[in-house]
């Protein structure tokens, strides 16, 4: 069980650090006053006694990520449908101003099923429309597939690529 102000690797995060110059309620208002009141990262940082490097990673939520349960709150129920149909964490993280981490553990107390595998799912078709089945699939050792006649298109372009290199320089 995760406690409140404590990373998965058991560091204290955000507010909950000692030596700390900022809070949640004052990192929202940084990211307010950077997004309505479209001033940049140093007069923000002056304002709030922060070098303006603190000010942008907390403002774009890569030290100072939101709460979770506020996070579950800016969701709309767009959001909510993209989620579970697999958009993904990041989709979440970027909305919210949030780490990816957060956004999934968002997603997880919220009930909303993510599977990280996604791209590793079975296909029928390679990404140029070649039927994935029977001597044109191969399946690597870590368990994706590809496409043989695609890879054979490859090697003959490296191939043209290296024969017309060789042939100029000589």
């Amino acid at each position: 069980m995760r406690t409140i102000g404590v990373s998965a690797a058991g560091r204290p995060v955000g507010e909950f650090v000692p030596a700390a110059k900022l809070t949640f309620a004052k990192v929202e208002e940084m990211r307010r006053l950077h997004i309505e009141g479209g001033l940049t990262y140093t007069e923000i940082g002056k304002r709030f006694g922060v070098h303006r490097k603190t000010a942008s990673s907390a403002i774009r939520g890569q030290t100072w990520a939101v709460p979770i349960a506020r996070m579950m709150q800016q969701l709309d129920a767009e959001d909510v449908a993209q989620l579970s149909a697999g958009e993904g964490k990041t989709l979440l993280a970027k909305k919210a101003c949030a780490t990816i981490g957060s956004a999934y553990s968002a997603m997880q107390k919220a009930g909303i099923a993510w599977d990280g595998n996604r791209r590793k799912e079975k296909r029928t078709h390679c990404k140029r429309g070649h039927a994935l089945d029977g001597a044109n699939l191969m399946v690597r050792k870590n368990g994706t597939q590809a496409c043989k006649e695609c890879m054979r298109a490859r090697g003959r372009e490296w191939a043209r690529k290296h024969r017309a290199a060789n042939c100029s320089h000589q």
